[in-house]
C-alpha cells in the first residue's frame, strides 16, 4: 500500500474494486533513481503519502494510489536499463551506475576532463601543480602523474591528470 513507517496510509488502487477495475484511470511515474517520483506524488497528492529519502534505490515496490474517482497514481522504483554503446564512465557521471558499484572514480572524472567544454583546472579556478610537489606525491605513494609518460619540459605547466587535478583541488 502507500503507508509507510513515515507516511500516512492513502487509499490504495490495489484493492479490490478500487483501482482500473473500478473504471479508474492509472498514471504511471517512471523515471531513473533519485529524479524525484515519489515527490512528485506527494505533490500531486497534497500532502506526504509515499516515503522520500536522498539515497537512490529508496522506493523498493510499485506502489498505487487512488488520486480522485477516476485516476489513480502508481509510483515506481527507479529503472535504469544497460547501455551498452555508452562507455560506463560516462554511465558513471550521469548516474546510471549506483555509486556504491564505483569502485575506481578516476576513470569517470578523465572522461569528465576530456569532454568538458573548458578545462576543469579553468572551471575549479586551481592553481597548476610544480613538479616539487608531483615528486612529494609520488614520495608518499601518492601517483598525481606518471612522469615517464608525462611531457615535462623545464619550467612549462604539468599536464593535468585526474588524481592531480584532485590533490590541487
Amino acid at each position: 500500500t502507500g503507508a509507510t513507517a513515515d507516511a500516512p496510509a492513502a487509499p490504495d488502487c490495489a484493492e479490490s474494486g478500487r483501482g482500473v477495475a473500478a473504471g479508474r484511470l492509472l498514471l504511471g511515474l517512471v523515471g531513473h533513481p533519485n529524479v524525484g517520483k515519489s515527490s512528485l506524488v506527494n505533490s500531486i497528492m497534497g500532502g506526504k503519502v509515499v516515503s522520500v529519502k536522498a539515497t537512490p534505490g529508496h522506493t523498493k515496490t510499485l506502489q498505487t494510489l487512488v488520486l480522485d474517482g477516476r485516476t489513480c497514481l502508481c509510483d515506481s522504483p527507479g529503472v535504469v536499463f544497460p547501455r551498452l554503446e555508452v562507455p560506463r564512465e560516462a554511465q558513471i557521471v550521469g548516474m546510471l551506475i549506483p555509486l556504491a558499484q564505483v569502485r575506481e572514480p578516476f576513470s569517470a572524472l578523465r572522461w569528465v576532463m576530456e569532454h568538458a567544454a573548458k578545462p576543469m583546472h579553468e572551471l575549479l579556478g586551481l592553481k597548476p601543480a610544480t613538479l616539487q610537489q608531483v615528486m612529494d606525491l609520488q614520495d608518499n605513494g601518492i601517483d598525481a602523474l606518471d612522469l615517464d609518460k608525462a611531457n615535462v619540459d623545464d619550467g612549462g605547466p604539468l599536464p593535468w591528470s585526474p588524481m592531480l587535478l584532485c590533490v590541487q583541488y
